[in-house]
């Protein structure tokens, strides 16, 4: 080590404050992924985001310890120990060893990787309030996905222009040349704390006749978000200010050294800041009394203990505010459609009142709107809305249309009324999710069955309104598979982005929840459900885990399982696929692609279902679902990238519809058997 890296050393008293600060700090960063592994329960959004800041900042404290006490010094420590430099030669290529300004280097580049990914990471989360807030029934599953992968390209983005910073001296991080690094980390905290005060408070004031638990809960959590930012404000300003301060040597020595030990002590204020939260704290006392008290490790591994705080602290604030936005939005969804639709219409004209939108508006200011809404039944039965909460605009599609649709089904206005009452959806109300689905679908069933409420895009709604003439004419047949469409609308709720809605029966409102569900395409890539007992399916085993609300098996599934064949008389097998040929020639006319045939097969016998076709032993219930997809410009990219450059060849679902309904059919044929004893 030469002399003049001398002048660089720290204090001997500093550098043991330094190790019981990041022994400190280290201890802290790893209590959030103890409990990860700990608690199942704990893995709700965004335990996942928390997880990987926690691991960061344990790996940029680490590396920044080991820039506070600087290379030099610490190479010469090992290599009186252990001979370090020995261990750093290149033994297998002979190319002499690691050079004190490489390793360096390298450390440096971590240390610059772990705070730009944090950085990410924070406004990834900023990002997620705004969603948690203001977009209902999200899939938690897909928004991770997508935030692991923004993260990851814009932090090698990020990282790739601030390679300049990592050549030259090696004197530590708080150079000239690296102090960019904390410009962009300042001046990008304080971007994303004005927009989450901005849109938090927006929030607050839209939410005054809410629920009193949601709101205070949205509250916390607007509160709790505010508190992280502005305390990483103050941390990340930090370096501003010791720069400003450098005129005044002594001042700015001690500055310098204090912030060292901030940046060491992070991970324990940010700590603080999570353990605010009742869910996180439970959890961590928990651990702490499983460490420090055998007995009630005991009573812990009879879950016992944890059920009891599960039931006081459900879920996180991110999760339980996500969890009361979607039951608030799905019963603010059905007072609106109720208000909206009436039996009233005729079709004088098809083609005129197939491009017809019956549009209404609902101000919650309106006293005497809110009179009336406080004398209806319907609206004094639900814990979560008492009453529309929330200003709504709504527009009904073709009102006459989807009307006749349903009157020609036997659904009259009094079943109608019947099935959207909150009253008698509460139970499925508290139970809302979020969109669970590949497609990021939400899907509600009404209490008795009777109809689906599926969320579509806004490419959807245009498809259907292209196509409803032809669709009405073809779907009023007393034969077809298709699920039948009863209502299209679209949405506007105060503070949410827009929502379209498509009304469609339950093709199993009548049979019985003991079944298997099997969704085909006719595909093989990528059609497999994981499920826990082995792929072997029959009618013998738990039927639970099987239901449509739980999900559904797929081809590959079907083609393990004991049942490779669906068997029917020669008289049913031909109705069915003349039915079946009809509709797909209509998806066809129509450049549809992408649709599903959904089979539920059960033991009970049922007679007079034109769905239902039964042998001795088994009955099937066929529906054809997902017909909302032209092949347009983004199926078409998604065709290229999975056939031409993942090479997944002619088996993925994503192909052209002629290939599509060839396919498809080809396959339908290959797995329905002819049995004329069965």
């Amino acid at each position: 080590m030469n002399q003049d890296s001398l002048e660089y050393s720290v204090e001997k008293h500093w550098k043991y404050i330094y190790v019981v600060i990041l022994f400190f700090s280290l201890c802290s960063a790893s209590v959030i992924p103890i409990i990860y592994v700990y608690s199942p329960k704990c893995r709700h959004h965004p335990a996942q985001i928390i997880l990987i800041l926690c691991i960061l900042e344990m790996i940029t404290c680490y590396q920044w310890f080991l820039d506070s006490v600087h290379f030099e010094e610490l190479i010469q420590f090992l290599n009186t120990i252990i001979g370090y430099n020995k261990i750093r030669e290149y033994y297998l290529f002979g190319q002499g060893e690691i050079s004190d300004q490489t390793l360096c280097s390298i450390n440096q580049s971590l240390i610059i990787f772990g705070f730009l990914a944090q950085l990410n990471y924070y406004a990834i989360l900023t990002l997620d309030f705004i969603l948690t807030l203001t977009k209902p029934f999200l899939n938690t599953k897909m928004k991770q996905l997508s935030y692991n992968l923004f993260v990851c390209l814009v932090t090698i983005i990020m990282c790739y222009f601030e390679k300049d910073s990592l050549y030259g001296n090696c004197k530590g991080i708080n150079t000239r040349n690296v102090s960019d690094v904390f410009k962009l980390q300042l001046l990008t905290i304080t971007i994303l704390l004005v927009i989450s005060f901005y849109v938090g408070q927006k929030d607050l004031n839209r939410m005054n006749k809410i629920n009193i638990d949601v709101k205070e809960n949205r509250r916390k959590l607007f509160y709790n978000h505010i508190y992280l930012f502005f305390t990483l404000f103050i941390i990340w300003s930090l370096p501003q200010l010791i720069a400003f301060l450098s005129e005044y040597v002594l001042v700015h020595q001690i500055m310098n050294r204090i912030y060292i030990a901030i940046m060491l002590l992070h991970p324990t204020i940010l700590l603080q800041i999570r353990l605010r939260e009742p869910y996180f704290k439970s959890r961590t006392l928990l651990l702490l009394a499983t460490i420090f008290c055998k007995r009630k490790w005991k009573e812990n591994k009879d879950k016992n203990v944890d059920d009891c705080i599960m039931e006081q602290c459900q879920l996180p604030l991110n999760k339980l505010v996500q969890v009361q936005t979607n039951q608030e939005t799905v019963s603010n969804i059905l007072s609106s459609i109720l208000k909206i639709v009436s039996y009233d219409e005729r079709i004088t004209d098809l083609h005129k009142q197939c491009k017809y939108k019956k549009q209404f508006t609902y101000s919650s200011n309106k006293s005497d709107q809110f009179q009336i809404d406080q004398e209806s039944p319907l609206l004094n039965s639900i814990n979560y809305s008492l009453e529309l909460t929330l200003t709504f605009q709504i527009e009904e599609y073709a009102p006459a249309i989807f009307q006749d649709i349903r009157m020609k089904n036997g659904i009259c206005y009094k079943q109608f009324l019947n099935s959207l009452r909150l009253d008698y959806n509460q139970d499925q109300i508290k139970n809302t999710q979020e969109s669970l689905g590949k497609s990021g679908s939400f899907f509600f069933y009404t209490y008795d069955n009777v109809f689906v409420l599926k969320t579509i895009t806004q490419s959807e709604i245009k498809l259907i309104y292209d196509f409803l003439e032809d669709y009405y004419k073809y779907i009023i047949k007393d034969q077809t598979f298709l699920a039948k469409f009863y209502g299209l609308y679209s949405i506007s709720i105060e503070g949410f982005s827009q929502i379209h809605l498509l009304l469609m029966e339950n093709i199993f409102q009548k049979i019985p929840q003991e079944r298997v569900v099997y969704d085909l395409k006719g595909s093989l890539v990528n059609r497999k459900q994981n499920v826990k007992m082995n792929q072997v399916v029959d009618l013998t085993s738990s039927y639970a885990q099987y239901l449509p609300s739980m999900g559904v098996l797929k081809d590959q599934n079907f083609i393990t399982s004991t049942d490779i064949f669906i068997q029917l008389n020669q008289q049913n097998r031909d109705t069915l696929f003349t039915i079946l040929k009809d509709d797909i020639e209509f998806l066809l006319k129509n450049n549809i692609m992408d649709y599903s045939l959904i089979i539920a097969i059960f033991n009970n016998q049922i007679q007079d279902e034109n769905r239902i076709y039964c042998n001795s032993n088994k009955c099937y219930c066929f529906g054809l679902i997902d017909y909302t997809q032209k092949f347009t410009l983004k199926k078409k990219l998604e065709f290229f990238y999975k056939f031409h450059v993942k090479r997944k060849g002619q088996k993925i679902s994503c192909v052209d519809p002629q290939f599509y309904s060839q396919r498809f059919l080809s396959f339908i044929n290959s797995i329905i058997a002819i049995n004329d004893l069965a």
